[in-house]
């Protein structure tokens, strides 16, 4: 028994031998790191795997026995490289992104003369990664300007160079390492000495970098002795408000309206209310309020067929809601949906209005009272159902009196009234149609009703009241915006 157990051991530790070996170690993820890298992972079984990059042996790094992973990372430059390691035929081709320097200067693009002061230049530096490890050099026909600058916005001078042809040269390094290089030539003219060149706005004042006393030499409105803040088209607007315009180190100020084309005396002017492609009032938006601005901001204008431009659930493409609204402007106004006929839950307070939350006294020295915004979504049976809500609203010395009811959401075409009554018996009323508020006062276009201006102000319980206007269509549901303060 002895000798058939010892032989059994001996062809089991055989075939052992003979049927496993060793795989191979592999490389897993390898990229491209955001700061000059190259990255990845690496399994085998205890070996030691030797990195190679671009055919080059650089670096290795231990397997782990148990055939989990271990990380690698190898500094290098941004561009195009092969990874493998040495005992494998895989490659892995890797690019690796680098920052760049961006250059502006404001003698790009226009002719400097020999002998002027240059603007200075401004070298923004940009990485993927952000500006840790990097540094700067910055040359100028070879002589050093900047020499290892790390901030990310950096501003250097070039004197006054000669005339000729010159050469701007920016080296990013990233832990000393090269990541990226870019020259950039710029011309200088020759000395300026005609009057042309010495003043080249015309104001009859020589630019300071011309030995003159123009402080702005581009700008003829700019040069010592103006009154400033011209307006060319006569129509009390000016296009600029805030500028040094006599060279005296002071900036002047001021408060006229703001004219955005100093060619027109007729701009600023009211918006237009059919499209004209112009911006009128100077408020940087073109034809706003017109079927051909996109006024609810849904994406879609009238012009692009939104049938409700007041409103951003509607539009073509909108899904269709249980909220009397046409949301996919076909024509058709809650076309399969159904919409629920069910009572509020403020109901029934045609007779016992309903509590909202009033103005809350404040803690402190100064005191005075909160201003409070309650949603509230209401829904009429039929013509004569009617809903009331009561509030608290305090006008104390220094408050924000208000009591505003606005509208949010109102169904296509249809009417209602809204009154605010004061502790005073005095009350406003008003009927929004298709949710756009049309009346005068100096109302905002959502909002609906407010006291505190048109009402005799006082302190104690206001009442709002919600009707129909007219016929309606029962069960719609009107949203609002109630509010005290």
């Amino acid at each position: 028994m002895r000798a058939r157990w010892a032989a059994v051991a001996v062809v089991g530790w055989s075939l052992a031998c003979g049927s496993f070996s060793t795989p191979p170690a592999e490389l897993h993820g390898v990229q491209g790191g955001t700061c000059a890298t190259l990255e990845g992972t690496v399994s085998g079984h205890g070996e030691q795997v030797v990195l190679t990059v671009d055919g080059a042996e650089v670096s290795g790094v231990v397997a782990p026995a148990d055939g989990s992973r271990a990380s690698w990372s190898i500094p290098v430059s941004p561009g195009s490289h092969v990874v493998s390691h040495r005992d494998t035929s895989v490659e892995h081709t890797v690019v690796v992104p680098g920052p760049s320097a961006r250059v502006d200067w404001a003698g790009f693009g226009r002719e400097v003369r020999e002998g002027q002061i240059l603007d200075p230049i401004h070298l923004e530096l940009v990485s993927p990664c952000g500006t840790d490890g990097f540094t700067a050099h910055v040359s100028v026909d070879g002589a050093r300007v900047l020499n290892g600058a790390t901030a990310t916005d950096l501003v250097f001078d070039v004197g006054r160079p000669s005339q000729g042809t010159h050469q701007i040269e920016v080296v990013v390094l990233y832990e000393k390492l090269e990541v990226g290089r870019q020259t950039l030539g710029f011309e200088i003219g020759p000395p300026c000495t005609e009057k042309a060149c010495r003043d080249r706005d015309g104001d009859g004042h020589d630019g300071v970098e011309a030995g003159g006393d123009d402080c702005d030499d581009d700008d003829p409105r700019v040069h010592p002795g103006a009154k400033g803040f011209p307006d060319p088209d006569g129509d009390g607007a000016i296009a600029v408000r805030q500028l040094d315009f006599d060279c005296d180190g002071v900036v002047d100020t001021s408060d006229a309206p703001f004219d955005c084309d100093e060619t027109n005396p007729r701009i600023p002017r009211p918006e237009e209310p059919e499209p004209t492609g112009v911006d009128e009032d100077c408020d940087g938006l073109v034809d706003e309020g017109t079927r051909a601005y996109d006024d609810d901001g849904d994406g879609v204008s009238e012009d692009q067929g939104d049938c409700r431009d007041d409103d951003a659930r509607v539009a073509p493409g909108k899904p269709e809601r249980a909220d009397c609204k046409d949301n996919d402007c076909n024509g058709a106004i809650d076309d399969g949906v159904t919409l629920p006929q069910e009572d509020d839950r403020y109901e029934p307070n045609d007779t016992r209005p309903w509590a909202l939350h009033g103005a809350q006294k404040k803690s402190g020295f100064f005191g005075g009272y909160t201003t409070t915004s309650e949603p509230v979504t209401v829904v009429l049976r039929d013509a004569r159902d009617v809903e009331v809500f009561t509030l608290f609203a305090h006008d104390g010395p220094l408050d924000l009196f208000h009591v505003t009811v606005r509208v949010d959401s109102i169904g296509d075409g249809l009417a209602y009234e809204a009154r605010v009554t004061g502790p005073n018996r005095s009350s406003a009323r008003f009927t929004p149609v298709r949710g756009v508020a049309s009346a005068s006062g100096g109302l905002e276009p959502q909002q609906l009703v407010t006291t505190g201006k048109g009402l005799r102000s006082d302190t104690g319980e206001y009442t709002i009241t919600i009707q129909a206007s007219g016929d309606i269509r029962p069960w719609c549901p009107l949203e609002l915006t109630i509010s005290s303060g």
